[in-house]
């Protein structure tokens, strides 16, 4: 036999050829559909106890909260500017204001009874004329002094007395036998201003307040001069029922009878239970465009008031009836407010 016609079988190979693509790919059934979405809004992540499955799903629930809330805000975009909707404004703290249950939202005949016969209707009936005394504590500083010569040319028929020994209760005694229907007095606590205390005479209330943030009239930028004239007064945001209660009692410190040609006023703005006082001048002015505006210039003086309490009666620490009186667990939330 030649070499010439040897024939050499072929090697049969033991594994099968596979092609490359068809490793990795699954099999295919008749009826397999899309696969839907997993909701990661509606997984109760408490139930799953493994720590790394659990710590995931957390992300990927913040991550579809994320993406929900800026769908939401391109809707009420695209609602806005096809004039669906109106533009929100942002929120304040007053807007976010605990619900009390003394608040006045409308006119109640029961508190306008009860006001026509409390102890500053002779004022809003315009039978009396506010007169009010000023006085300090005892042993007043040389720093007091400045601040109330500035109170004195702010309130009309304002009257400066030296306290000197008398006491506070001989001093309501007093004073109504000459006209006086207001005590105002200011005490300082090392050398600086920090409560101010309003008696109506003859029969009361008394309110105490904590003042802080007093300013004299030269501290204030671009301040103005006072003049005599009667100021207006503004009494803002006195929503509740000691709230109309303190307006009222600011409101018994002014005449009734505004000077418009001074152009002055006095603002009493609450806010959040901190009572305001500014003392402006105001001017209207014309522009070139035919446009009116109003210009504001600070007279001063300005300082912060906090109601601490109301007391039935003048002035009586040792057996004064109180009437309201802030507690130290009040104003635990910034949204509580009482006035």
């Amino acid at each position: 036999m030649g070499k010439e016609n040897l024939q050499i079988p072929k090697a049969v190979h033991a594994i099968p050829k596979v092609n490359k693509g068809s490793i990795h790919k699954t099999p295919k059934t008749k009826n397999a559909g899309p696969q839907k979405k997993r909701n990661y809004l509606k997984v109760d992540t408490s139930k799953i106890k493994n720590k790394m499955k659990r710590q995931d799903l957390v992300f990927k629930k913040l991550y579809e909260l994320k993406k929900m809330k800026k769908g939401l805000q391109k809707q009420r975009v695209k609602a806005v500017q096809e004039g669906k909707a109106e533009t929100l404004q942002p929120l304040t703290i007053d807007d976010k204001r605990e619900y009390d249950e003394t608040i006045i939202t409308e006119e109640d005949a029961e508190i306008e009874n009860q006001e026509s016969i409390d102890e500053f209707a002779d004022y809003f009936k315009e039978t009396t004329t506010p007169k009010i005394l000023l006085t300090t504590s005892e042993n007043p500083s040389k720093y007091m002094y400045p601040f109330l010569k500035e109170i004195k040319t702010t309130f009309p028929n304002c009257f400066y007395w030296p306290r000197r020994n008398y006491t506070l209760q001989e001093i309501c005694k007093y004073a109504p036998s000459k006209g006086y229907t207001d005590v105002m007095v200011f005490r300082e606590n090392q050398k600086e201003i920090n409560q101010l205390i309003l008696i109506h005479l003859p029969k009361g209330p008394t309110a105490y307040f904590k003042v802080t943030t007093p300013k004299l009239n030269e501290e204030i930028h671009h301040h103005g001069n006072p003049t005599d004239h009667f100021p207006e007064l503004i009494l803002n945001n006195f929503n509740t029922v000691v709230g109309r209660r303190i307006a009222r009692f600011f409101a018994a410190l002014v005449p009734q009878q505004p000077e418009f040609k001074g152009r002055r006023v006095i603002t009493f703005h609450n806010q959040r239970d901190f009572i305001f006082f500014r003392h402006h001048r105001y001017e209207f002015d014309e522009n070139s465009k035919g446009k009116v505006n109003a210009n504001l210039q600070e007279i001063g003086p300005r300082m912060t008031l906090k109601l601490e309490k109301i007391q039935h009666g003048t002035f009586d620490n040792n057996f004064g009836e109180l009437e309201w009186a802030a507690k130290a667990d009040m104003y635990q939330s910034r949204k509580s407010a009482y006035l």
